[in-house]
């Protein structure tokens, strides 16, 4: 057997090998963090379902300060949507799907190809004592093979931005 065929063979076996392990991790995932906040629910509710206002706490858009990124629509109303476009971050859509004043706020963010997955962010918001339990949930479906093993880090990676976004929310929220 040549040495072309040799590799041939191999990278074959590779990519086989990929597609498997592909085919047998889940398509979906899902993470969860909470804080919580020393302010009304209603006040908490302003920095999260306006997009405008996300942008001085979300680690996403604050890692992406130097990308493009626009809305339509009138903020805190459901059909709002946020876009963005960069190098570093890639491209996408994040539409405000339902919201309650001072109890949730629904997204689906849509990341364009080359990424190409689905996500749906929800904040639940719950008065406790003084103040309000903030629940930043975050579940997408991974399509099949390569961003399925995205869902394997998604609760490291995801997990530490929504710590950090919290936190910042928190700090901002009882300036």
């Amino acid at each position: 057997m040549s040495l072309l065929k040799k590799i041939a063979f191999v990278l074959g076996l590779l990519l086989g090998l990929l597609l498997l392990v592909g085919a047998l991790l889940p398509s979906s995932y899902q993470v969860e963090r909470s804080i919580v906040i020393n302010r009304p629910p209603e006040e908490v509710y302003v920095l999260v379902a306006d997009f405008e206002e996300q942008a001085r706490w979300n680690p996403w858009i604050k890692l992406a300060k130097a990308n493009k990124f626009s809305s339509k629509g009138t903020a805190m109303e459901e059909g709002h949507s946020w876009t963005w476009a960069g190098e570093d971050i890639g491209r996408g859509e994040m539409v405000l799907k339902k919201c309650k004043m001072g109890q949730f706020v629904e997204t689906e963010m849509n990341f364009l190809p080359p990424v190409d997955m689905k996500a749906q962010n929800v904040w639940t918001l719950e008065p406790s004592g003084n103040g309000t339990l903030v629940r930043w949930s975050n579940v997408g479906n991974c399509s099949f093979p390569a961003m399925r093993f995205f869902t394997i880090f998604s609760e490291g990676v995801l997990g530490q931005d929504f710590d950090k976004g919290l936190t910042a929310l928190k700090i901002l929220a009882e300036q």
